[in-house]
């Protein structure tokens, strides 16, 4: 038996992104989940992202982010979704998954927001949840 099979790629994109195969998205972003920031973050006092270096917290390119709490609001004027989090800083990625077995509510947090499209430029998913509680 022959099966041939044929997939239309987009040049440029990961297959296993545009299929979304195996992919950690923002979809489902909950409190657990670890992120990387791709290069440094800023966030004004307000919780927004800023554009330059001395807003009231930098994230660097080495840390890791535990998300504590997450929850997605509809801005009306912008037509957009508004993901809000509340967040701590790890330096490393083992100690990041060993806090996010214990209880988040207890953890001294961070506040941070923006659109899904502000958190993909800025962070990659590194973990989610269930896959540091079976680590």
């Amino acid at each position: 038996m022959i099966v041939r099979e044929s997939i239309n790629f987009e040049r440029g994109l990961d297959p296993r992104q545009a299929m979304e195969i195996g992919l950690k998205t923002w979809d489902k972003i909950s409190p657990g989940y670890i992120l990387k920031p791709k290069k440094e973050v800023y966030v004004s006092n307000k919780g927004n992202f800023a554009a330059e270096y001395g807003s009231a917290d930098t994230i660097w390119q080495d840390m890791y982010i535990l998300i504590l709490l997450v929850q997605k609001i509809w801005d009306k004027e912008l037509h957009k979704e508004i993901i809000y989090t509340n967040y701590i800083k790890c330096w490393t990625l083992p100690e990041a998954i060993e806090k996010s077995k214990g209880d988040l509510d207890k953890l001294g947090a961070k506040r941070m927001f923006g659109t899904q499209k502000q958190f993909e430029n800025r962070f990659e998913i590194i973990q989610r949840k269930d896959e540091s509680k079976n680590s």
